[in-house]
Formats: C-alpha cells, structure tokens, sequence
C-alpha cells in the first residue's frame, strides 16, 4: 500500500493541483480566450441597459454596453481612445455614445462621429477608432461577437428557443469561481440526486430524490456531449437528457416529469475573471423560476461551506467519460438544423416485462 492510501494521510496529500491554464484561462491571447472569442457570447440582460451605460466585464476584458436613443445595441472598450475616460460617465445619445471628458461622440460600431474641441478642419475622428464589438438582442439578452471581425459567424438559433408553448424568458446568476467548474456542472447528473434533493430539501420536485440510472456520449457531429438519466416515476419512465456544446454553451432539460417537458433553459458559462463567471440564460418561464429558487435554496444551505468559495481547477471529466453503446430504449436524440445538436426529451410507458 502506498503511503499516501493510508489513514490519516493528509501530510502527503496537501498539495493542490495546480490550475491547467490551457482550459482555465480565457483573457486576450490565451488559447481558450480565442476559442470563445470565435463564438457569440451572452454580456448582459436587455434589461440592464437603461438611459445609462452599463459597465460590464466579459473574457478579461472591460467594456460598455448600451441602447442608443436610436434603439441600436453598442459593446464599446470600455476606456475612451482619446484619454482614457470610462465610457461607464458617457452620455447616451440619438445615435451612439458621447464620452463625458471631451465629448467625443462614438457609434455602436467604435465609429467616431464628432470631436468637439479639435479645430473645424481637424480630420482626427478620421484616423481614429473605438474599440468596439457587434452586438445583437436575442430573447432579452444581449449577445457580443468578440474575435475577428473577417471571421463573424452566423448568430446561431436553435429550433428549441422555438418550441411550441414555450416561452423563453433571460435569467443571469453571477459564481464566485472559474467558469470550467460551471461549465462541467451542466453535465453532472449524480449532484442534483444529492444537492438538490437529499443534501438539502427537495428544489425541483419528489422525482428527483430517486437516483437514477446514466448515460454519456459525445454528439454525432464530435462538437458536443450529452447525457440521458432514467428513473421511475410511480408507473412511469421518465428519461431526461442535458446537452452541451462546445466551447461554454449548455442546454438543460426540463426539471418536470409532466407528460409533455419543455426545455429548462439554454445558456452559457460566460467567463468574467479567471475566478468569477456568469451564467446568462433564455430559459422557459417555469424553468427560470425553478432556477432561482434552487439558487436561492442552495446558497441558503452552503452559505458558510467551503464549497461556495471553491477555486478548485482540473480538467473536465468529459474526455474521461465512455462512449454510450446506444440510446435508452425510451429517448430519442437527434441534431438540430444547423451546426447545433440538441437532445429531446420524453417520457415513454415502462417496458411491459423486467
């Protein structure tokens, strides 16, 4: 037996593996920063952008966000290219945003319209440009492209955000940790057993405090994985399936065991620092409020645990996972129009023998 599997071993097992930076950090010019960089990433609530500009953190980087009177979405750097100033003090206008030092005008695409100060015939505005982003507003939440700009990739859409009867509402949680910890929780069936039903009090409903039995794969098309859980509820199979999709993007099923499930929510574990993230959501409406009262109940419970101040860092335990030799008899899963697989749900009758 080695010396570290013996009891009271904690002298040899004090160290903390350190964080895997290649995964973990996502700041300009690292390899995970670009990653997401290439892809649309959530920064804010619709909400949030009222007749002031909202000062936002996203990727390491700090940037501005607002609605010009215009009604036109901008993500500005968030210093003035002038001097400096925080964009957070401008001033909203008919079209763009003015700086409050020197009242240079700038539009939604870092354009810079006016200059005032500079003589008549000064042609700065020219030769300058405002760092900025393409944004866009999608089912109240606002979305960023922030890689190069010759790469824009279509604004992806799937055909769950348009499921019949369901209406998609934005939900935002901010975790004092690294998003990768965020991200590997979309595909941990065994916590919400444990957390959200036995640890703690029932968050969801009764079915959830049956542990249940796991599947795991990758996608068909190699971008994602997803797993599938089966428990009986009284005389029934309820199967129930997340699905994530890389880089950070996650899709959660339904939390009901109601005959026809909608989709819980749809959303992203956007990185802030290298241990802060948010999690910016477009979820169903009964999904969204069975988030925050699970939120609300855990942080009730954990509020004094270690657990809640976690900046833990290792690798995700996807690679790790097998492959599944075939689907439940009682789900279906296929890919989605577009680049975007996504798992259906169901809930099937129990087999007839067994």
């Amino acid at each position: 037996m080695k010396i570290w599997q013996k009891p009271n071993s904690g002298y040899y097992l004090r160290d903390v593996p350190s964080p895997d930076a290649e995964l973990t950090r996502t700041d300009p010019n690292t390899p995970m920063g670009e990653l997401m960089r290439r892809f649309w990433q959530p920064v804010c609530l619709a909400a949030e952008l009222t007749d002031l500009p909202l000062a936002i953190r996203i990727l390491g980087e700090d940037l501005v966000a607002f609605r010009d009177k215009g009604g036109r979405i901008g993500v500005l750097a968030r210093h003035c290219t002038h001097r400096g100033t925080s964009l957070e003090y401008g001033i909203i206008s008919e079209r763009g945003l003015r700086c409050c030092y020197h009242g240079w005008l700038f539009d939604t695409d870092g354009t810079i319209l006016e200059t005032p100060g500079e003589p008549p015939a000064s042609r700065l505005k020219e030769r300058c440009m405002q760092g900025a982003y393409p944004a866009r507003e999608y089912e109240g939440l606002i979305f960023a492209y922030m890689g190069p700009p010759e790469q824009l990739p279509e604004f992806p859409l799937l055909d769950t955000y348009a499921a019949r009867g369901n209406r998609m509402v934005p939900y935002s949680v901010q975790y004092p940790c690294n998003w990768l910890q965020v991200k590997e929780n979309f595909v941990d069936p065994a916590h919400a057993y444990f957390l959200h039903s036995n640890i703690t009090t029932v968050q969801f409903s009764d079915a959830w405090a049956q542990q249940p039995t796991y599947d795991f794969a990758e996608t068909p098309d190699g971008q994602g994985m997803y797993y599938i859980t089966v428990r009986r509820v009284d005389d029934r199979v309820w199967v129930r399936s997340n699905h994530i999709w890389l880089p950070n993007c996650g899709q959660v099923g339904a939390c009901s065991k109601r005959r026809k499930p909608r989709n819980f929510f749809i959303g992203s574990a956007s990185p802030v620092g290298q241990c802060r993230s948010m999690t910016r959501i477009a979820g169903s409406s009964a999904g969204v409020t069975s988030m925050m009262r699970s939120t609300r109940s855990t942080k009730a419970n954990l509020k004094n645990a270690d657990a809640t101040r976690s900046i833990f860092m290792a690798k995700p335990a996807i690679a790790a996972m097998s492959r599944s030799s075939g689907f439940p008899a009682t789900g279906t899963h296929r890919s989605a129009s577009g680049r975007s697989p996504f798992t259906r749900l169901s809930i099937a009758a129990p087999p007839t023998s067994g």
